[in-house]
């Protein structure tokens, strides 16, 4: 006859185990959809809708009744426009929108004195959220959102006369046709001047400037002399409220004499401070107040120049200790 033996355990439980029921568990899965069903956001089911609906139905299919009531509701959703049930965004007004009609937004009013500009609803023209463009247009849309973006700037700036530039934060009027119109004629020509590379792109939309050749090449007449300079290169600029390009000489004896050489009108002294910090910089040399088209700029750091007598000798850059070569 075999002998009695106790099986040993390690531990046991400290309450004891109940087996639940699988019409409580079932409860227990109602009540959580019942509670997360409000805090969905519904943009982000969206974006995995297959999926996530596959795992209603098996829910649906096992009996609970919230899930069936949810995905109802879902399917229900038509788009605001043209009733497509192909749903691609809800926006923060409520509108729901499908795919066809998100691609056929247009670019808000605020565009002209916004940093950043967004897509308004078609329905009430409630400008969209970060968040919502950013659901939108994804990598491979964002250059269609560009142009579509490009085209109303440059309706705004027929229509109006002016536009704000996103870097200097100004009402202005000359644009460059060859790039886009996020930032003025002024701007543009500073960041080329500055012969960094990454400045022959926009910084608001990184777009790279279609053709910086014709950009460097557009050619100006001063409308005082009548003599005819690149606007980049030859130091140019639109004054008195961009209604005249001046030269760089006509521009030098305007903040000279503190009058404009075309209008005979006296300019204020901030006017003149930006007329001399525009055509004027210190050498890094000999510390000279020189005409900046006189000066070459070093390749090694951003904003070493030097005056043409100091470049003519060999110069270490103070900034990296190395000896200097320049753009031409």
């Amino acid at each position: 006859m075999s002998k009695g033996f106790t099986i040993p355990t390690k531990s046991l439980p400290m309450k004891p185990l109940v087996k639940i029921p699988p019409e409580r568990l079932l409860q227990n899965l109602k009540d959580i959809i019942q509670s997360l069903v409000p805090l969905v956001d519904i943009n982000k089911f969206l974006l995995s809708k297959d999926p996530l609906s596959n795992e209603l139905k098996k829910l649906v299919e096992s009996g609970c009744e919230e899930a069936h009531s949810f995905l109802e509701n879902l399917n229900s959703l038509c788009c605001a426009k043209c009733q497509n049930n192909n749903i691609k965004i809800r926006l923060s007004c409520g509108h729901l929108l499908c795919e066809s009609c998100a691609k056929q937004l247009t670019i808000g009013r605020s565009i002209d004195c916004s940093n950043q500009s967004y897509p308004v609803c078609s329905i009430c023209e409630k400008e969209m959220t970060e968040s919502e463009f950013n659901t939108l247009f994804k990598n491979e849309d964002m250059q269609k959102f560009l142009e579509m973006e490009n085209e109303h700037m440059k309706d705004m700036l027929n229509q109006n006369g002016i536009l704000k530039c996103r870097l200097c934060n100004k009402d202005k009027s000359k644009y460059f046709d060859t790039s886009c119109y996020h930032l003025c004629m002024d701007c543009v020509a500073n960041r080329i001047r500055s012969r960094i590379p990454t400045n022959n792109t926009c910084p608001i939309c990184s777009c790279e400037y279609e053709d910086i050749n014709e950009l460097i090449n557009k050619e100006i007449v001063c409308e005082n002399c009548l003599n005819v300079g690149y606007f980049i290169g030859d130091y140019m600029r639109a004054i008195d409220g961009e209604k005249y390009f001046l030269c760089s000489t006509c521009l030098y004896y305007t903040q000279n004499q503190g009058i404009c050489q075309k209008t005979n009108k006296r300019i204020t002294k901030k006017e003149k401070l930006e007329i001399s910090d525009f055509l004027f910089g210190a050498c890094e040399g000999c510390g000279k107040e020189v005409y900046r088209g006189y000066m070459k700029l070093a390749k090694c750091c951003t904003g070493v120049a030097f005056c043409i007598d100091c470049a003519n000798t060999p110069q270490v850059c103070k900034k990296c200790m190395v000896e200097i070569e320049y753009h031409n």
